[in-house]
């Protein structure tokens, strides 16, 4: 019974699991397809800002890594660097918890036997396998709900407040290209953080990003 019930579980997370990844995927493939759209007609500040829309929706995804890297490259812009810790793939987060799933179960059953060492290592190992796969699940949710990166589109100056009659932050404007990370809203201007820590204020026109193409 015990094992019957773990075994439940665990298929319930599974395909959670499941969900997410393919979810993930299918909105990242439709962003990469509208990069790839932007590149061919040599709009790189527009394919830049659709591979940072795949990468919120598949953190992982190497094509996307790889083709926001070749936009900087493009553009001559830094960006901002990713987190420290690994981004796990879907499909590698789906196999290792399949495989604690199969470690645990085999604890469970052994723990109905005379209980050894054995038993409790595999639980151990199991429930350390199933903590893992569940830190990389809320990594992957980090980076859809953090601060959305947009791109400037047109070279516009980063102000100090929400008008254009506010001083410029900095000696030149914003060139096509650079990223900024949005941090509040007001009106039709965002409020932004620019990856060497300037923070001001930009118009809405002259961004896209996640939820503005």
């Amino acid at each position: 019974m015990i094992v019957l019930r773990a075994a439940s579980l665990v298929a319930v997370a599974v395909i959670a699991l499941v969900w997410v990844r393919d979810d993930g995927r299918m909105s990242a493939r439709i962003h990469l397809k509208t990069a790839t759209e932007q590149l061919e007609q040599g709009r790189h500040p527009q394919a830049l800002a659709a591979y940072h829309r795949a990468l919120a929706s598949d953190p992982s995804h190497r094509t996307a890594v790889q083709g926001r890297n070749f936009c900087r490259r493009e553009l001559g812009e830094v960006g901002f660097a990713d987190g420290w810790f690994p981004r796990l793939s879907g499909d590698a987060l789906l196999a290792l918890a399949c495989l604690s799933v199969a470690v645990i179960i085999l604890g469970i059953v052994r723990w109905s036997l005379p209980r050894d060492r054995a038993s409790f290592a595999m639980l151990a190992c199991g429930g350390f396998g199933c903590l893992l796969v569940v830190l990389g699940m809320l990594l992957v949710q980090r980076e859809r709900w953090k601060e959305p990166i947009r791109v400037v589109v047109d070279t516009t100056s980063l102000r100090t407040g929400n008008n254009i009659h506010y001083p410029q932050v900095g000696e030149f404007p914003l060139p096509p290209g650079a990223e900024v990370r949005v941090k509040s809203i007001r009106g039709d201007w965002y409020r932004v953080a620019r990856p060497d820590g300037a923070v001001g204020w930009l118009p809405t026109a002259c961004l896209i990003g996640r939820d503005n193409p």
